[in-house]
């Protein structure tokens, strides 16, 4: 899956949008922060899917909530790939329960 912040990118996002750098600056982001968020180098947390809610608005693609369950299923598809390439669940026996 793309990086979670994929779709800011997208939306014009980068480090040369400084009209979008002055407004996450106002709602107490970083630069430096927001420039890992948009490099995929930072996960966005509750609170910056809260600030992208608040920039982007809920109807035009800036629900917190989405935000969030994007960034959850791209740790899981990294944490899976981890665990494959790692072996490690590989002694984990899968539970088998009884019918009733």
């Amino acid at each position: 899956p793309q990086r979670t912040a994929a779709p800011l990118a997208a939306r014009g996002a980068t480090r040369y949008n400084f009209r979008m750098i002055r407004s996450f600056r106002h709602k107490g982001v970083d630069r430096s922060t927001l420039s890992k968020v948009l490099n995929g180098r930072a996960a966005i947390s509750p609170a910056m899917a809260l600030r992208i809610e608040r920039w982007l608005g809920r109807d035009h693609g800036g629900a917190a909530e989405v935000w969030l369950a994007q960034q959850a299923a791209y740790d899981l598809w990294q944490a899976r790939a981890a665990a494959k390439a790692s072996k490690t669940l590989s002694g984990v026996k899968a539970l088998k329960l009884q019918s009733a």
